[in-house]
């Protein structure tokens, strides 16, 4: 009994720990999902659509130079008044189709202004050496052009320059600008989701949409974010989750930065209190197995006790052992043969039926013993009883509890007379759905309804206060021994005979 309420309580632990197991691995595979979309897939589709604004805003910018640089002549434009004002139309309808406030700029090799929709030059291209920055690089880069930042003191963001040298006879007559803000740069990307930094080769941010992402005086990108692709870093004590993309030719590169310390506070809570839950639940499962496991150990050892009582005073009444002696008697003078067989049939049932050892049998031991039952009841009521057999072959090493077929067996007989005075039997044994179903059944008159109602009543109840000690006492054994979705069923209808179903698992 030991080993028997060990597995009950190790049966009830799992089964009790398994919803909240269950919970635990959905709780994480929601978090993963939750992760991968909410901020892996949001990151980097939002970083490459704005890396896409970015290359394109460049490659517009980059195409229109080419144009004014192959189609506005630099002598043409300063002694030609019609073709000048063509240039500047175009430019000027060019640079306004974004509303962008781009300004647009012709100069000669000095980097005095020929042309352009605003009078003056930035402060820092004002100042700055015609043998350095972006004008060293449109000299080098003769064929090409040249994108680089030009700082804004009054400004955080930087303002995108994109230049292109006039040649002609391979000497430098001038240059081609464009002055894109900053700001408008950022506003182009900005996101409610996350900040992204526009950062060159040397690691600086001129460009971003928010100020935690540029540090000290040239405008560094965070060490912390530098050179991070699809991975968290922490900045500030937040956490952030950083990808990083090249935008297109133009030797940038844009990171995106999501801040992630909320999310990940909210899985750490949830971790949190799933844990705590278990903490609290896990003593007080543990507890009540315990308790539940002796409560059915305890029942069912008691209704061993009582169900082999009276199991013995079912099946051996006095009554049936004196009809079955006052039919030997008759039998000796009839049939001294069929007498023996009635006495040795006798003797097998008695000796099966008291030996309080073993509880559990295999289908084929059982069906022996019935088979001896059979044969009595079959000298007893002559040619009035016909049994039918349909027993699953694979079926016979089955276990199942000892001395439940003839209860059964008894009541189909009992009740199972027909109008015409016959007893018909059928017993079936099979597999349905993965179970063990026990099938007996009888063509004898439908029980009344109202006792139907009564006997499916007692059957999902605990006690037993009637006198159909049979059949209840095997449906309380098999739900005990297996569990409460195993049992027996009770099946009547017009115009007659009754079905009784037990249910059991398949054990090996």
């Amino acid at each position: 009994m030991g080993s028997f309420q060990q597995d009950i309580r190790k049966t009830l632990i799992k089964y009790a720990l398994a919803p909240i197991f269950v919970l635990a691995v959905l709780g994480a595979g929601f978090a993963w999902w939750s992760w991968q979309h909410d901020v892996v897939q949001r990151s980097e589709e939002a970083g490459v659509v704005a890396a896409e604004v970015l290359d394109r805003l460049i490659a517009d910018y980059g195409q229109r130079l080419e144009y004014v640089a192959a189609k506005g002549d630099f002598a043409n434009i300063q002694s030609d008044g019609e073709h000048r004002r063509a240039i500047y139309e175009w430019l000027y309808h060019e640079v306004n189709i974004a509303h962008d406030d781009t300004r647009f700029f012709l100069l000669d090799r000095e980097g005095r202004i020929l042309l352009g929709n605003y009078r003056v030059l930035p402060d820092y291209l004002q100042s700055m050496p015609m043998d350095w920055g972006i004008w060293q690089r449109m000299g080098m880069d003769r064929e090409k052009t040249v994108v680089e930042f030009g700082p804004r003191v009054s400004h955080r963001n930087s303002d995108l320059l994109l230049g292109r040298a006039v040649i002609k006879d391979g000497e430098i007559q001038g240059y081609w600008l464009f002055v894109i803000s900053g700001e408008y740069i950022a506003n182009a990307i900005r996101s409610p989701y996350m900040d992204f930094a526009m950062v060159n080769s040397f690691g600086y941010a001129p460009v971003a949409t928010s100020p935690d992402l540029q540090e000290g005086e040239f405008q560094a990108l965070p060490e912390a974010f530098a050179g991070k692709d699809r991975q968290t870093a922490g900045l500030a004590k937040k956490d952030f989750y950083v990808t990083s993309q090249r935008i297109g030719e133009s030797g940038f590169s844009l990171y995106s930065v999501m801040p992630v310390s909320q999310m990940k506070a909210r899985y750490e809570m949830a971790a949190a209190v799933l844990l705590g839950m278990l903490s609290i639940m896990l003593p007080v499962l543990l507890y009540l197995a315990r308790q539940e496991s002796r409560a059915r150990a305890r029942a069912v050892e008691e209704l061993n006790t009582v169900f082999e009582m009276r199991q013995l005073e079912a099946q051996f009444h006095p009554h049936f052992i004196f009809n079955t002696l006052e039919n030997i008697k008759f039998m000796i003078r009839l049939n001294p043969e069929a007498a023996v067989n009635m006495v040795v049939n006798l003797s097998s049932i008695l000796r099966y039926g008291i030996n309080n050892l073993v509880q559990e049998v295999t289908l084929a031991e059982e069906w022996k013993y019935t088979r001896a039952y059979l044969e009595i009841m079959q000298y007893r009521f002559g040619k009035r009883l016909h049994c039918e057999f349909d027993l699953q072959a694979d079926m016979n090493k089955v276990k199942i509890p000892k001395l439940i077929f003839q209860p059964i067996l008894e009541n189909a007989i009992k009740y199972g007379e027909a109008e015409d005075g016959s007893i018909n039997v059928r017993l079936g044994v099979y597999e349905r759905a993965g179970e063990l179903v026990i099938s007996v059944a009888n063509d004898g008159l439908p029980i009344p309804s109202e006792q139907l109602k009564e006997l499916q009543s007692l059957l999902k109840g605990r006690d037993n206060p009637t006198v159909h000690t049979g059949i209840y006492n095997v449906h309380r054994r098999l739900r005990l021994m297996y569990g409460e979705e195993y049992g027996v069923a009770i099946y009547s209808e017009a115009p007659g005979g009754t079905r009784v179903e037990l249910k059991l698992p398949i054990c090996i």
